[in-house]
């Protein structure tokens, strides 16, 4: 990968990261100084490798060929190949939402427990990383489930569409389906009355 680290393996496949992520850093100090952007930022790349991570988790879970995932300072690509006759499973397309929905429910859960047990002190220390787990982790799961060609929205409810409108079809035939088999009921019943008249 061109302007990539490979920083570790996920499930057989080379995790890069590209060096542009520098502009996540230098955005967060620019807002928030340096100490709370530096965490910020690695909070975000965080955020990033969740989510191509779940998509490449249901990669293997279904048995196709993990290549590898690559982290963008907007975006991320997880790699991966399947037979020609086997479609990406719809869990697949919909494993960087389902990760970052954990990811969301998780830490809410800590920052509860946090601030239940009064540790207002680490709750202020955590405060960067919240906001990038909390506000952040919603915006990017809004964005990438709106139907937008290039998100996972696009995919999944291109299926979600079709699959209603198979079952749609198969509860309601159309017009002319019906008028179809009125006249297929009609032709048998006509039949049938000329096989009597011929038998008498």
């Amino acid at each position: 990968m061109r302007g990539g680290v490979r920083v570790f393996s996920y499930k057989g496949a080379p995790v890069f990261l590209h060096v542009s992520l520098l502009l996540v850093f230098f955005f967060y100090i620019a807002h928030q100084g340096v100490v709370d952007g530096i965490f910020a930022g690695l909070a975000f790349i965080v955020l990033m490798l969740v989510h191509e991570m779940g998509h490449a988790w249901f990669v293997r879970k279904f048995n196709h060929d993990l290549i590898d995932i690559r982290i963008y300072p907007i975006h991320g690509v997880c790699h991966y190949e399947h037979a020609e006759h086997r479609l990406p499973e719809t869990l697949i397309i919909a494993g960087g939402l389902i990760a970052q929905a954990i990811l969301l429910v998780f830490w809410s859960a800590c920052m509860g427990l946090v601030l239940l047990l009064k540790l207002y002190s680490i709750h202020h220390m955590l405060q960067p990383v919240s906001n990038v787990f909390f506000a952040m982790n919603i915006i990017m799961l809004v964005l990438n489930s709106l139907p937008i060609p290039g998100l996972d929205g696009f995919e999944l409810w291109q299926r979600f569409w079709g699959r209603l409108k198979t079952v749609l079809f198969r509860q309601q035939p159309g017009p002319d389906k019906k008028r179809q088999s009125n006249l297929e009921s009609s032709k048998k019943v006509v039949d049938l009355a000329i096989k009597r008249a011929q038998k008498k």
